[in-house]
């Protein structure tokens, strides 16, 4: 929910300090601050006119754990509304980590287009 309201801060909170975010038409992003940056750099730049996601598998081992889901969106450009990749479904998977403090941070994101 963070990153569709384009709430960037919040949604790059749920990251580690090292995390690597692995997404389409992009070099990763190294760190809370890159992945935080990112997504307010979709925000600045498109409306998200669709963004759905459904989780399918949640599994964890100890300190760690792992999400797997699907996902649709669909992008407009905010300086003219023109539809930007086209609708596009996907998969993503998420690793998480306890910290010492024990809470659940994502380490590795990753998603990718169907098409």
């Amino acid at each position: 929910k963070p990153f569709e309201s384009g709430q960037s801060d919040q949604w790059a909170a749920a990251f580690s300090e090292d995390a690597i975010a692995l997404h389409n038409r992009r070099p990763p992003d190294r760190g809370r601050s890159a992945i935080g940056a990112f997504a307010q750099f979709v925000h600045e730049l498109f409306d998200l006119a669709e963004y759905d996601v459904v989780v399918t598998d949640v599994r964890r081992n100890g300190t760690w754990a792992y999400t797997v889901g699907t996902y649709t969106s669909r992008f407009l450009a905010k300086a003219d509304g023109s539809e930007v990749f086209g609708r596009e479904q996907g998969k993503f998977v998420l690793l998480w980590q306890l910290s010492p403090e024990g809470e659940w941070q994502i380490i590795l994101d990753m998603g990718n287009s169907n098409s």
